[in-house]
């Protein structure tokens, strides 16, 4: 009889909702992290600033930090999702940035060097505050075109326009070194 070695890594799929093309990171991540560490890793691999209330949800469950549900703080990942593979994870409750977090593959034996690293990923994060999906795709808009009213202004937020394509795999992996 063959028995399953308990998993002591985990790749996720970290995807930003209702974005096109896609915005994602594939991490590697220890397999003993609680929900809180995931929130620390989700941050620093999107390009969050941590500003902002969060939670997660696995089915009809929430998980938050702010008395909304159960805290996360001692809440292990896998114990969370028992044999799911899914979660959901909001972040900043006024711009509702929606992200679906899927476990890809569970690893025994990994080295887990380093504990924490980014795979592959897809295109820019949004930044903070600039009035969620919408608010980001109007901000693209305008500063795609001199004629839009909004152009002026949104130049002034930033040192130069985002570039929604960029995504450095180095620098997201410096991030996360943090969490070492």
């Amino acid at each position: 009889m063959t028995t399953k070695a308990t998993p002591n890594a985990l790749i996720l799929r970290i995807e930003l909702l209702d974005f096109e093309p896609v915005i994602h990171r594939q991490v590697k991540v220890p397999a003993d992290l609680t929900l809180a560490d995931l929130h620390e890793c989700i941050q620093l691999a999107m390009g969050w600033e941590n500003e902002h209330l969060y939670g997660f949800r696995i089915g009809r469950t929430h998980y938050g930090p702010d008395g909304d549900g159960i805290l996360e703080d001692d809440v292990g990942l896998l114990d969370a999702l028992g044999r799911g593979r899914t979660l959901n994870y909001t972040y900043d409750f006024g711009d509702s940035w929606e992200h679906k977090i899927t476990v890809e593959k569970r690893l025994a034996g990994d080295s887990l060097l380093p504990r924490y690293v980014c795979l592959d990923a897809a295109n820019a994060c949004p930044p903070e505050d600039i009035g969620g999906v919408f608010g980001y795709l109007n901000y693209l808009e305008a500063v795609a075109d001199p004629k839009h009213p909004e152009h002026e202004d949104y130049l002034e937020w930033f040192d130069e326009p985002l570039d929604p394509a960029a995504c450095d795999l180095d620098e997201i992996n410096r991030r996360l070194a943090v969490l070492e």
